[in-house]
Protein backbone atom coordinates (compact mmCIF):
# COMPACT_ATOMS: atom_id res chain seq x y z
CA UNK A 1 0.00 0.00 0.00
CA UNK A 2 1.11 3.32 -0.77
CA UNK A 3 1.81 5.82 1.63
CA UNK A 4 0.14 9.10 1.56
CA UNK A 5 2.62 11.72 3.51
CA UNK A 6 -0.15 14.17 3.43
CA UNK A 7 -2.38 12.06 5.68
CA UNK A 8 0.48 11.42 7.64
CA UNK A 9 1.72 14.47 8.57
CA UNK A 10 -2.17 15.80 9.60
CA UNK A 11 -2.45 12.99 11.96
CA UNK A 12 1.41 13.83 13.45
CA UNK A 13 -0.33 17.54 13.45
CA UNK A 14 -3.40 16.66 15.88
CA UNK A 15 -1.83 14.19 17.69
CA UNK A 16 1.02 16.67 18.83
CA UNK A 17 -1.26 18.97 19.44
CA UNK A 18 -3.24 16.94 21.52
CA UNK A 19 -6.81 18.82 19.90
CA UNK A 20 -9.70 17.93 21.88
CA UNK A 21 -11.91 16.00 19.80
CA UNK A 22 -14.80 18.07 20.92
CA UNK A 23 -13.46 21.11 18.67
CA UNK A 24 -12.47 19.79 15.53
CA UNK A 25 -14.18 19.04 12.61
CA UNK A 26 -12.59 16.53 9.63
CA UNK A 27 -12.53 16.79 6.34
CA UNK A 28 -11.84 14.19 3.75
CA UNK A 29 -7.85 15.92 3.29
CA UNK A 30 -8.05 18.01 6.69
CA UNK A 31 -9.51 19.27 10.01
CA UNK A 32 -10.85 22.74 11.35
CA UNK A 33 -10.09 22.95 14.85
CA UNK A 34 -11.39 26.54 17.61
CA UNK A 35 -8.47 27.07 19.59
CA UNK A 36 -10.48 30.09 20.59
CA UNK A 37 -13.20 31.89 18.91
CA UNK A 38 -10.68 31.82 15.66
CA UNK A 39 -10.88 28.49 13.23
CA UNK A 40 -7.77 27.06 11.68
CA UNK A 41 -7.34 25.33 8.74
CA UNK A 42 -5.39 22.27 8.77
CA UNK A 43 -5.15 19.81 5.35
CA UNK A 44 -3.65 18.52 2.48
CA UNK A 45 -3.71 19.15 -1.24
CA UNK A 46 -4.31 15.83 -3.36
CA UNK A 47 -0.76 14.21 -4.09
CA UNK A 48 0.82 15.36 -7.62
CA UNK A 49 3.91 13.42 -9.67
CA UNK A 50 6.97 15.29 -10.06
CA UNK A 51 10.18 14.01 -11.76
CA UNK A 52 10.70 10.85 -9.96
CA UNK A 53 8.25 11.11 -6.58
CA UNK A 54 4.65 12.07 -5.53
CA UNK A 55 4.74 15.34 -3.99
CA UNK A 56 1.95 16.29 -1.17
CA UNK A 57 1.52 20.19 -0.78
CA UNK A 58 -0.03 20.88 2.77
CA UNK A 59 -0.99 24.30 4.57
CA UNK A 60 -2.54 25.99 7.22
CA UNK A 61 -4.60 28.91 7.35
CA UNK A 62 -6.19 30.72 9.85
CA UNK A 63 -8.53 33.87 9.33
CA UNK A 64 -7.78 36.79 11.09
CA UNK A 65 -10.15 39.65 9.56
CA UNK A 66 -13.08 39.74 7.04
CA UNK A 67 -14.93 43.00 5.42
CA UNK A 68 -11.67 45.19 5.34
CA UNK A 69 -11.57 48.04 2.83
CA UNK A 70 -8.37 48.39 1.04
CA UNK A 71 -6.85 51.54 1.59
CA UNK A 72 -2.81 53.39 0.74
CA UNK A 73 -2.24 52.00 4.62
CA UNK A 74 -2.85 48.58 4.25
CA UNK A 75 0.12 47.05 2.35
CA UNK A 76 2.26 49.41 4.49
CA UNK A 77 1.03 48.05 7.57
CA UNK A 78 0.96 44.38 6.57
CA UNK A 79 4.64 44.74 5.71
CA UNK A 80 5.36 46.20 9.08
CA UNK A 81 4.16 42.75 10.62
CA UNK A 82 5.22 40.74 8.49
CA UNK A 83 9.05 41.64 9.18
CA UNK A 84 8.51 40.13 12.42
CA UNK A 85 7.35 36.93 10.78
CA UNK A 86 8.09 33.81 12.62
CA UNK A 87 6.64 30.60 9.96
CA UNK A 88 3.38 32.14 8.33
CA UNK A 89 2.58 35.01 6.25
CA UNK A 90 0.21 37.31 7.17
CA UNK A 91 -2.09 37.41 3.63
CA UNK A 92 -3.94 39.50 2.36
CA UNK A 93 -7.21 38.79 -0.48
CA UNK A 94 -8.29 41.67 -2.01
CA UNK A 95 -10.57 39.30 -4.10
CA UNK A 96 -12.58 38.20 -0.59
CA UNK A 97 -11.10 41.57 1.55
CA UNK A 98 -10.23 39.08 4.31
CA UNK A 99 -6.63 38.69 6.17
CA UNK A 100 -5.41 35.56 7.30
CA UNK A 101 -2.24 33.78 8.23
CA UNK A 102 -1.03 31.36 6.06
CA UNK A 103 1.36 28.93 5.89
CA UNK A 104 2.42 25.72 3.98
CA UNK A 105 5.07 22.86 2.69
CA UNK A 106 5.22 20.46 0.48
CA UNK A 107 5.56 16.84 1.71
CA UNK A 108 7.05 12.96 0.27
CA UNK A 109 7.98 10.17 1.37
CA UNK A 110 11.74 11.04 2.27
CA UNK A 111 11.16 14.46 4.73
CA UNK A 112 7.85 13.18 6.23
CA UNK A 113 10.18 12.51 9.35
CA UNK A 114 11.40 15.72 10.14
CA UNK A 115 9.01 17.70 8.48
CA UNK A 116 6.09 17.00 10.67
CA UNK A 117 7.51 18.22 13.36
CA UNK A 118 8.65 21.50 11.32
CA UNK A 119 5.20 21.98 10.27
CA UNK A 120 3.23 21.65 13.44
CA UNK A 121 5.38 24.22 15.08
CA UNK A 122 4.09 26.26 11.99
CA UNK A 123 0.72 25.60 12.74
CA UNK A 124 0.93 25.73 16.87
CA UNK A 125 2.40 29.30 16.32
CA UNK A 126 0.26 30.20 13.90
CA UNK A 127 -2.72 29.37 16.19
CA UNK A 128 -0.91 31.15 19.37
CA UNK A 129 -0.26 34.32 17.01
CA UNK A 130 -3.82 34.82 15.21
CA UNK A 131 -5.54 36.81 18.24
CA UNK A 132 -3.11 39.16 18.73
CA UNK A 133 -2.60 39.61 15.04
CA UNK A 134 -6.15 39.86 14.52
CA UNK A 135 -6.75 42.46 17.26
CA UNK A 136 -3.88 44.34 16.28
CA UNK A 137 -4.78 44.82 12.41
CA UNK A 138 -8.72 45.35 13.77
CA UNK A 139 -7.43 48.75 15.59
CA UNK A 140 -4.98 49.77 12.38
CA UNK A 141 -7.10 48.56 9.18
CA UNK A 142 -10.38 48.39 10.15
CA UNK A 143 -12.97 44.87 9.11
CA UNK A 144 -14.45 42.50 11.07
CA UNK A 145 -12.68 39.93 13.77
CA UNK A 146 -13.36 36.77 11.90
CA UNK A 147 -14.64 34.38 13.99
CA UNK A 148 -16.40 31.64 14.50
CA UNK A 149 -17.85 28.46 15.71
CA UNK A 150 -17.94 24.44 15.84
CA UNK A 151 -21.20 23.53 13.41
CA UNK A 152 -22.26 21.22 17.19
CA UNK A 153 -20.21 22.77 20.05
CA UNK A 154 -20.61 26.19 19.57
CA UNK A 155 -18.38 29.03 20.04
CA UNK A 156 -15.23 28.43 22.00
CA UNK A 157 -15.18 30.82 25.09
CA UNK A 158 -12.14 29.10 27.33
CA UNK A 159 -8.75 29.32 24.97
CA UNK A 160 -6.63 26.08 24.21
CA UNK A 161 -3.41 25.84 26.22
CA UNK A 162 -2.05 26.33 22.87
CA UNK A 163 -3.36 29.81 23.27
CA UNK A 164 -0.24 30.28 24.84
CA UNK A 165 2.19 27.84 23.71
CA UNK A 166 4.54 31.41 22.91
CA UNK A 167 4.61 32.16 26.61
CA UNK A 168 5.03 28.92 27.52
CA UNK A 169 7.12 27.60 25.49
CA UNK A 170 8.75 29.06 22.62
CA UNK A 171 10.04 32.65 25.00
CA UNK A 172 11.41 30.14 28.26
CA UNK A 173 13.29 28.39 25.85
CA UNK A 174 14.36 31.25 23.43
CA UNK A 175 16.14 32.88 26.68
CA UNK A 176 19.43 32.45 25.14
CA UNK A 177 21.00 31.88 21.63
CA UNK A 178 20.56 28.30 21.00
CA UNK A 179 24.10 26.14 20.80
CA UNK A 180 22.21 24.63 17.70
CA UNK A 181 22.70 27.59 15.96
CA UNK A 182 26.11 26.88 15.35
CA UNK A 183 25.76 23.12 14.25
CA UNK A 184 23.47 24.67 11.92
CA UNK A 185 26.31 26.50 10.60
CA UNK A 186 28.55 23.89 10.34
CA UNK A 187 26.09 21.48 8.05
CA UNK A 188 25.49 24.60 5.81
CA UNK A 189 29.26 25.10 5.18
CA UNK A 190 30.46 21.36 5.27
CA UNK A 191 27.19 20.27 2.69
CA UNK A 192 26.62 23.68 0.55
CA UNK A 193 28.68 26.16 1.13
CA UNK A 194 32.56 24.97 1.39
CA UNK A 195 31.92 22.48 -1.94
CA UNK A 196 30.36 25.13 -3.84
CA UNK A 197 33.50 27.65 -3.65
CA UNK A 198 31.26 30.48 -3.18
CA UNK A 199 32.05 33.52 -0.60
CA UNK A 200 30.15 33.75 2.53
CA UNK A 201 31.16 35.00 5.99
CA UNK A 202 30.65 33.35 9.05
CA UNK A 203 30.59 34.01 13.04
CA UNK A 204 29.57 31.80 16.01
CA UNK A 205 25.84 34.38 15.17
CA UNK A 206 25.69 35.46 11.86
CA UNK A 207 26.21 33.55 8.51
CA UNK A 208 26.08 35.20 5.32
CA UNK A 209 25.76 33.34 1.67
CA UNK A 210 25.21 34.28 -1.88
CA UNK A 211 22.00 32.32 -3.25
CA UNK A 212 22.11 31.60 -7.06
CA UNK A 213 18.71 33.06 -8.99
CA UNK A 214 19.52 31.38 -12.26
CA UNK A 215 20.65 28.42 -13.61
CA UNK A 216 23.82 29.84 -15.10
CA UNK A 217 25.17 31.07 -11.17
CA UNK A 218 25.01 34.81 -12.80
CA UNK A 219 22.79 36.68 -10.22
CA UNK A 220 22.54 36.47 -6.74
CA UNK A 221 20.17 37.08 -3.96
CA UNK A 222 21.75 37.20 -0.19
CA UNK A 223 20.90 35.29 2.29
CA UNK A 224 21.48 36.15 5.85
CA UNK A 225 21.16 33.86 9.05
CA UNK A 226 21.06 36.08 11.99
CA UNK A 227 20.90 34.57 15.87
CA UNK A 228 22.27 37.99 16.86
CA UNK A 229 18.66 39.19 17.81
CA UNK A 230 15.70 38.49 19.93
CA UNK A 231 12.34 37.86 18.35
CA UNK A 232 9.80 39.76 20.15
CA UNK A 233 7.53 37.22 20.43
CA UNK A 234 9.54 34.29 20.98
CA UNK A 235 12.95 35.24 22.29
CA UNK A 236 16.39 34.10 20.39
CA UNK A 237 16.41 31.82 17.38
CA UNK A 238 17.68 31.74 14.07
CA UNK A 239 16.24 34.38 11.40
CA UNK A 240 16.66 33.61 8.13
CA UNK A 241 16.58 37.05 5.65
CA UNK A 242 16.67 35.80 1.91
CA UNK A 243 17.25 39.99 0.34
CA UNK A 244 16.94 40.83 -3.23
CA UNK A 245 18.44 42.88 -5.47
CA UNK A 246 17.26 46.76 -6.15
CA UNK A 247 16.02 45.73 -10.05
CA UNK A 248 13.35 43.17 -7.85
CA UNK A 249 11.85 46.30 -5.86
CA UNK A 250 9.09 46.89 -8.26
CA UNK A 251 7.38 43.78 -7.25
CA UNK A 252 5.22 44.26 -4.05
CA UNK A 253 5.49 42.09 -1.32
CA UNK A 254 1.83 41.16 -0.13
CA UNK A 255 0.92 40.51 -3.91
CA UNK A 256 3.81 37.75 -3.47
CA UNK A 257 2.54 36.56 -0.41
CA UNK A 258 -0.44 36.36 -2.12
CA UNK A 259 1.10 34.46 -5.25
CA UNK A 260 3.16 31.88 -2.83
CA UNK A 261 -0.19 30.89 -1.42
CA UNK A 262 -1.95 29.94 -5.02
CA UNK A 263 1.26 29.36 -7.94
CA UNK A 264 3.75 26.38 -7.41
CA UNK A 265 6.56 27.82 -6.59
CA UNK A 266 8.66 24.41 -4.51
CA UNK A 267 9.59 26.83 -1.79
CA UNK A 268 8.18 26.08 1.89
CA UNK A 269 5.67 29.29 2.68
CA UNK A 270 7.16 29.01 6.12
CA UNK A 271 7.95 33.26 6.63
CA UNK A 272 7.00 36.18 4.90
CA UNK A 273 7.57 38.17 1.87
CA UNK A 274 8.58 42.28 3.49
CA UNK A 275 10.54 45.26 2.66
CA UNK A 276 13.82 45.63 4.15
CA UNK A 277 14.38 48.99 6.14
CA UNK A 278 16.00 50.10 3.14
CA UNK A 279 12.88 49.12 1.02
CA UNK A 280 14.95 45.47 -0.76
CA UNK A 281 12.38 42.50 -1.33
CA UNK A 282 13.08 40.13 1.34
CA UNK A 283 11.78 37.11 2.29
CA UNK A 284 11.67 36.73 6.37
CA UNK A 285 11.58 33.38 8.08
CA UNK A 286 12.13 32.68 11.76
CA UNK A 287 13.03 29.52 13.68
CA UNK A 288 12.75 29.89 17.29
CA UNK A 289 15.37 27.96 19.75
CA UNK A 290 13.16 25.43 20.51
CA UNK A 291 13.23 24.32 16.99
CA UNK A 292 16.22 25.34 16.16
CA UNK A 293 17.45 22.09 14.76
CA UNK A 294 20.50 21.72 11.65
CA UNK A 295 17.82 19.72 9.74
CA UNK A 296 15.55 22.96 9.69
CA UNK A 297 18.25 25.18 8.58
CA UNK A 298 19.36 22.45 5.44
CA UNK A 299 15.36 23.21 4.76
CA UNK A 300 15.31 26.47 4.88
CA UNK A 301 18.73 26.93 2.74
CA UNK A 302 17.68 24.24 0.16
CA UNK A 303 14.37 26.15 -0.42
CA UNK A 304 15.81 29.42 -0.68
CA UNK A 305 17.13 28.17 -3.76
CA UNK A 306 13.77 27.34 -5.23
CA UNK A 307 12.27 30.86 -3.66
CA UNK A 308 15.11 32.74 -5.45
CA UNK A 309 14.58 31.64 -8.43
CA UNK A 310 10.98 31.21 -9.14
CA UNK A 311 10.81 35.09 -8.13
CA UNK A 312 13.75 35.79 -10.79
CA UNK A 313 11.67 33.71 -13.41
CA UNK A 314 8.91 36.45 -12.21
CA UNK A 315 10.69 39.59 -12.77
CA UNK A 316 11.38 38.14 -15.96
CA UNK A 317 8.05 37.34 -17.22
CA UNK A 318 6.93 41.09 -16.22
CA UNK A 319 9.54 42.80 -18.25
CA UNK A 320 8.43 40.84 -21.08
CA UNK A 321 4.88 42.32 -19.96
CA UNK A 322 6.14 45.79 -19.56
CA UNK A 323 6.87 48.51 -22.08
CA UNK A 324 10.18 49.29 -23.47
Amino acid sequence: MNRDPGREILNYVYRRMRIDAEWCQWGERGFTWWGCHLGQTVWAEPPQYRIDREITRLHCRTPLLRNVEETPQLSKIINTLNAMATLSTIDWNPETRTIALHASVYAHTENVHWLQELFTNAVALQAAEAVRLSLALRITVGGEIASSEHPTSGRRETPDGMMLVNETAYLPAGGNIPPTVELGFDLLEREYLIPSNMPYSRTDRLLVAPVPVDEKYSQFAVLQIDAREAHPRSGYGACFRLMFAEKYDRLDPVRLNRQEITEETSAHLLGAWTRSPEGRITFVSFLPALICFPIFFDALFLRSLNRAEWLHKKLGRRSKRSPA
